[in-house]
């Protein structure tokens, strides 16, 4: 992601965490219940200057529940540490 607005960065969480991500963007900036715990890393997107973070994505497998981690980024860059 490059040039993040804030704006921007709302749409794409409010994607990231829509169908198919059992997490929900609504709980998770709530400000009680175990999805409040990630918060921290939602917000790290939404701060004027856009901060590298990891996001998780909770889907049901057929009969088992699996949590895949995403780290996001406002560039390629700003993510080679980490990979």
């Amino acid at each position: 992601m490059t040039n993040l607005s804030n704006s921007d960065a709302r749409y794409f969480l409010t994607r990231f965490f829509g169908a198919g991500n059992e997490f929900n963007l609504s709980a998770i900036e709530g400000s009680e219940g175990k999805q409040a715990k990630i918060r921290p890393w939602v917000e790290r997107l939404t701060q004027v200057e856009p901060q590298l973070t990891i996001l998780p994505c909770w889907r049901h497998k057929g009969n088992k529940e699996a949590v895949d981690w995403y780290a996001i980024a406002r560039s390629e860059r700003a993510i080679t540490p980490v990979v």
